[in-house]
């Protein structure tokens, strides 16, 4: 990279991070400004580097097995060099790191660019890891592209790594070295590197999932291309099964998949596409022994929605608001195993709405019935045990449906006892689980031995288009006979939040709201200060009390931002980058 090429780009940054518009900055790539313009919005300091780390990194993963003697074996055919082959995971967290030369080793550790710390664009900035996470492809960062400046001595090339079984990304391998040692023979390096790790990843792959390939590379050769390998953690499917079912969650085809077959060799089963339309699947059991490892599938054509079910869920359950694919399918699927009276286990994060699925589907398919509901007791003990199934035993033989909650309470042994119940009642009530699990959680185990079939509701920020009928549901169910609305400005606001609580934090939001004001219509001046009005993100506590902090030094400079960053301790960038990301207006303190 030369002087004035360097000069130049230094220059773009400065621009960047003193207000000026990205579309008139030249000089960077257009990747490396995109890049630049996310970490500007993510807030990252581009004076120092700050960063996230856990003190044990998972070294046991396939990804980390895999990549180890690549990686040092990298360091070791580079020594005296001043290379650095890192190991990140799917999340930009450094796992492994091998160096040839000990001076470039000593500058990573102080610019925590070592095992245990996240190197993810959002904590970082513009970087070789973390920025080839996010634009899914190779990446290479020299020297001033960099946006913190305390890495811009560096030169890194990353490229994702790619799980054979699953095609998800799964990490990133990185060459680091100094910005002016770059060379483009490196990032062919990474990119063979990476080729024998993904190669590793295949030979490490448990014997489920090489049964599963070797179904799938026989299935494909004869039926030609139209087929599909599916399991927890493999989706393989030929170019025409993509251009025919387009995009579809992996997880939740697979629960359907699972459900579909359940101890059955051979079934078929609709998928509900994102465009709306239905292809058939049709499927074919792959088992080792008696467990079900995974499953091909063939799709066999389209066909346009039925008009019944492109209408949000609702219209077809009542009070269940939806109109995306993943929920409308998860409502299809309880309402029929509700008709059918199959014990079914509801599954999702806390406040997606599971409880309010159960009970639409019962107001559909069993209007009149009297709705028993449970709770699993925390830390039963057998008489808790016994009442439980007593009372769901009572009901269902009364013909009664049954709602037990907080099914990831109960033990492999008192669910097995409940579905024993329901076994001895056949054709009478139903019963249905909700099951609480985090963001990111595997299903409890103890429901994969009983058999029960399983539903994931989607946690709202993966169906974000669906509030504003939420939102209408909500204020509807609130106390009161006023009608009440939302503006625009106001949806559009909450339609940028992640809601971690899902639609449990939208309704009491919407009923702190209703109780501050006597208006028919609220807007964003309705919101709680915590949510920060008119921004366009909810800030954090310390970013309130920071906000604050700049506001009053404003003030008491008389809007001097170069006097008022003196105050405060910080660059003049900085205070630019913060009055951008903290959107303070000059009403606030001229």
């Amino acid at each position: 990279m030369t002087d004035d090429w360097g000069a130049t780009l230094l220059r773009a940054r400065e621009r960047l991070l003193t207000g000026g518009r990205i579309e008139e900055i030249e000089g960077p790539s257009a990747e490396i400004l995109a890049s630049w313009r996310r970490s500007s919005d993510d807030g990252v300091d581009a004076d120092e580097l700050t960063t996230s780390y856990v003190e044990n990194v998972n070294l046991a993963s396939r990804l980390a097995r895999a990549a180890s003697s690549v990686v040092y074996g990298v360091a070791e055919d580079v020594a005296g060099s001043p290379v650095s082959a890192i190991l990140a995971d799917s999340r930009g967290r450094v796992l492994l790191r091998g160096s040839g030369d000990g001076e470039l080793e000593r500058r990573l550790d102080s610019v925590l660019l070592a095992p245990g710390f996240s190197y993810a664009e959002h904590h970082v900035g513009t970087n070789g890891i973390g920025s080839a996470l996010e634009d899914r492809g190779a990446y290479a960062v020299r020297g001033h592209e960099h946006f913190s400046e305390p890495l811009q001595d560096f030169a890194c090339f990353g490229v994702p790594v790619r799980d054979p079984f699953s095609h998800r990304f799964v990490g990133v391998l990185d060459i680091t070295t100094w910005a002016a040692c770059a060379n483009p023979a490196l990032a062919a390096l990474v990119r063979q590197a990476v080729a024998v790790v993904e190669a590793r990843l295949v030979e490490l792959g448990g014997q489920g999932e090489r049964m599963l390939l070797d179904e799938y590379l026989g299935a494909s050769r004869r039926s030609g291309s139209a087929v599909l390998a599916i399991s927890d953690s493999v989706w393989m499917s030929t170019p025409e099964v993509a251009r025919v079912i387009g995009a579809v969650k992996h997880g939740d085809t697979w629960t359907m998949v699972r459900d579909a077959l359940g101890r059955s060799d051979a079934a078929e089963t609709p998928l509900t596409m994102s465009d709306g339309r239905e292809t058939m699947l049709r499927l074919r059991a792959v088992r080792r022994g008696n467990e079900l490892v995974g499953a091909l599938a063939f799709p066999s054509g389209t066909t346009p929605r039925p008009p019944a079910i492109r209408r949000p869920v609702a219209g077809m359950l009542p009070r269940f608001a939806a109109s995306t694919p993943a929920v409308l399918d998860a409502a299809r699927r309880v309402s029929r195993h509700c008709a059918q009276r199959d014990p079914l286990a509801v599954i999702g994060e806390p406040g997606v709405g599971k409880a309010a699925l159960v009970e639409a589907a019962l107001q559909l398919q069993a209007a009149g019935k009297m709705v028993v509901v449970r709770d699993a007791v925390r830390n039963a003990g057998p008489d808790d045990l016994d009442r439980l199934i007593t009372d769901v035993g009572a009901a269902l033989r009364a013909g009664s449906p049954v709602m037990v909650k907080h099914g990831e309470r109960l033990t492999a042994n008192a669910l097995d006892r409940l579905c024993g119940e329901v076994r001895a009642v056949t054709d009478a009530g139903w019963l249905a689980l909700t099951v609480r699990v985090a963001e990111g959680d595997p299903i409890t185990p103890e429901l994969g031995t009983t058999g029960i079939p399983t539903v994931l509701v989607p946690p709202l920020r993966e169906r974000i288009e669906d509030l504003p009928a939420i939102v209408a549901v909500l204020l509807a169910r609130q106390p009161g006979t006023r009608s009440v609305a939302v503006t625009e400005q106001l949806m559009t606001r909450l339609q940028r939040e992640r809601w971690p609580g899902n639609v449990a934090e939208i309704n009491d939001l919407l009923a702190e709201m209703l109780r501050a004001t006597d208006l028919h219509k609220l807007d964003i001046s309705d919101l709680p200060a915590r949510f920060g009005r008119g921004l366009r993100r909810r800030l954090t506590p310390m970013e309130w009390l920071e906000r604050g902090a700049i506001v009053r030094s404003l003030r008491a400079s008389e809007g001097r931002k170069d006097v008022a960053a003196t105050s405060l301790g910080i660059s003049r960038a900085s205070i630019y980058r913060k009055i951008r990301l903290f959107e303070i207006t000059p009403d606030e303190y001229i």
